[in-house]
C-alpha cells in the first residue's frame, strides 16, 4: 500500500495564501505591507506549490502516473497561473479613505 501524503503538504498552499493576505493588510502592517514586486513573487510561489501538492496528491491516487503526465501538470498550471495573472493582475482594488 502507498504511503500518503503528510498533511502538512496539502495545506502549506492555503496556509502561504492566508499569510499573502496578511502581509497585505494595512491595517496590521501599515507602511510595510507587501509591495507589488513582492505580491508577484508570492503568487508564482503558491502557483508552484498547488501545482507540487496535486502532483504529490496523483501520485499517491495513481502510482503509475509517468512522467510525461507529472510534466504536462507542471506546464498546465503554468499556463493556468499566467493566464490568472493575466486576467486579474492589472486589476486594482479601490483605495479607501482614511476615516
Amino acid at each position: 500500500m502507498p504511503s500518503r501524503p503528510s498533511p502538512a503538504c496539502l495545506l502549506l498552499p492555503s496556509a502561504t495564501v492566508f499569510s499573502g493576505l496578511l502581509c497585505n493588510d494595512e491595517a496590521v502592517l501599515g507602511p510595510w505591507v507587501n509591495t507589488k514586486g513582492l505580491n508577484l513573487f508570492t503568487g508564482a510561489v503558491i502557483a508552484v506549490l498547488v501545482m507540487l501538492s496535486i502532483i504529490l496528491t496523483a501520485t499517491v491516487l495513481y502510482p503509475e502516473i509517468s512522467g510525461e503526465t507529472i510534466i504536462a501538470i507542471l506546464v498546465g498550471g503554468s499556463l493556468a497561473a499566467l493566464v490568472i495573472y493575466l486576467a486579474f493582475g492589472s486589476v486594482r482594488r479601490p483605495v479607501e479613505a482614511n476615516r
